[in-house]
């Protein structure tokens, strides 16, 4: 996850939470965040979203003043999502 030192974040809080549903990961910082909108064409975030869908799953980013979030969620039997 693109916690770095220009982000200036000093903190990090890794969540992991399971249950009979799904696994979820959630990479908070209290970092000073970055626009989701002028982000460059890298491979990094693009690369999660695509493993993430590949198996059903979710990725998400949420940005707020104490930080950013990172949220990464994986069903375990998708066929029963349909």
């Amino acid at each position: 996850f693109p916690v770095t030192i220009p982000l200036k974040a000093n903190k990090i809080t890794i969540d992991l939470k399971i249950n009979k549903e799904q696994l979820s990961i959630k990479v908070s910082d209290n970092g000073k965040g970055y626009s989701l909108n002028n982000s460059t064409e890298g491979i990094g975030l693009k690369t999660i979203y695509k493993r993430a869908t590949s198996v059903h799953g979710n990725f998400t980013i949420q940005q707020n003043t104490q930080g950013m979030s990172h949220i990464f969620t994986i069903p375990f039997n998708y066929n029963k999502r349909k």
